[in-house]
């Protein structure tokens, strides 16, 4: 049984297969439910490990056995599902479905060891910055007893060691594109998967700053900020809404309906 609860689904794909379309809209909402089952199933329409049974099959669908016995046949006719030697019927577009989803978990997988590995190298750089950081600080305090100018070189070389800290925090904790922005945050944060795409495409379009001008360092920390962010913006229209609905009829009234009775004389004369 497959973990996640999800397949993509095409709307090209469904509309362009000549098998889905000879069917009738019945048939498709059926087949439709059929592939939802199947998909827990490992793409076949099993219950405990055993064919489906039809009386079991036709109350969960809520239909009668005549009824679901030549639904099932057309849907095999036109080729929109299968059935094996040993009764079980499947569909091959399913089991395509649930081979992308694996495909994707163990991408994810890979993109999350690639990320802890790159978050351990940060830590390792950060001890060598800090290292460098005191180094440079001797630097210029020599130079400044021997009667030399020490504030200019100070500055620079501050500068440069900033820039290198944001540089290695992008690549540290920031993803270099959306799929891995995804493996970063997906499953440690509440948001969806479209949702993290659009904090990314966001993020970037800013330099990766947050809305107070600060560099992100957290990228499943920032994702889930945001997230809860527009889910408290969603919560107060939403209650906004719904206090309008509940407001008397009087109180929704325009104000056309409140004009004086001078206009009213007026406007008949």
């Amino acid at each position: 049984m497959n973990k996640i609860p999800y397949f993509a689904f095409y709307p090209g794909d469904w509309w362009r297969n000549s098998s889905i379309q000879s069917l009738e809209h019945f048939e498709k909402g059926v087949l439709i439910d059929l592939l939802t089952i199947m998909f827990d199933s490992d793409g076949e329409l099993t219950l405990n490990g055993e064919a489906y049974p039809l009386n079991a099959l036709g109350k969960r669908l809520g239909l009668d056995p005549e009824t679901l016995e030549k639904t099932l046949a057309t849907l095999m006719k036109y080729g929109a599902i299968s059935q094996n030697d040993t009764g079980i019927y499947y569909s091959d577009w399913i089991k395509d479905r649930i081979d992308e989803v694996d495909t994707m978990r163990e991408k994810r997988s890979r993109a999350g060891k690639a990320s802890a590995q790159a978050k351990k190298q940060h830590s390792v750089d950060s001890v060598l910055q800090q290292e460098v950081n005191k180094d440079s600080t001797q630097c210029c305090e020599c130079v400044e007893t021997k009667g030399q100018p020490s504030i200019s070189i100070s500055n620079n070389i501050n500068k440069q060691q900033n820039a290198g800290a944001r540089t290695r925090t992008r690549e540290g904790h920031m993803p270099d594109d959306a799929e891995q922005a995804v493996a970063m945050a997906f499953g440690k944060t509440e948001a969806s998967e479209e949702f993290i795409r659009q904090a990314f495409y966001q993020a970037a379009a800013l330099d990766f700053q947050d809305g107070r001008g600060n560099q992100i360092r957290n990228w499943p920390a920032h994702v889930q900020a945001f997230w809860n962010n527009s889910r408290n913006k969603e919560r107060k229209e939403t209650a906004r809404l719904e206090a309008m609905k509940k407001r008397p009829a009087s109180a929704n009234r325009t104000s056309s309906a409140l004009v004086p009775a001078e206009g009213i004389i007026k406007a008949n004369c």
